[in-house]
């Protein structure tokens, strides 16, 4: 895990920061806020929660969210955790994971949360 981070990677270390992550790519497309939660099949209402960095918003829509806005999520270890890390088991699968549907689904209207 000794990569560098590009020059467009950013940590995230609150909702408040990946809101405001959130809100600047929503930006760069173009989108207002009642656009995205549209053409997202949301409320207006948790597009702006998102942004302002509520800690409750569920994390499935949120990466779902994410991935609509061309952001692409990774997950390393902090410097003094990389050592100290315990093996993950592949074998195990992640079962609420495998329950979400993909964005094409979810872009397409069909209910899933």
């Amino acid at each position: 895990m000794n990569q560098k981070r590009s020059e467009s990677t950013r940590a995230i270390p609150s909702a408040a920061v990946l809101g405001q992550q959130l809100r600047a790519a929503r930006l760069k497309k173009g989108l207002s806020q009642r656009k995205l939660a549209k053409q997202f099949y949301c409320s207006l209402r948790w597009i702006n929660e998102v942004e302002q960095g509520k800690d409750s918003a569920q994390v499935g829509k949120v990466l779902a969210l994410c991935q609509f806005l061309d952001l692409e999520v990774l997950l390393s270890l902090a410097k003094q955790a990389e050592e100290s890390a315990p093996a993950v088991n592949s074998s195990v699968s992640n079962v609420a994971y495998e329950n979400y549907p993909d964005l094409e689904t979810i872009l397409q209207g069909q209910p899933w949360f």
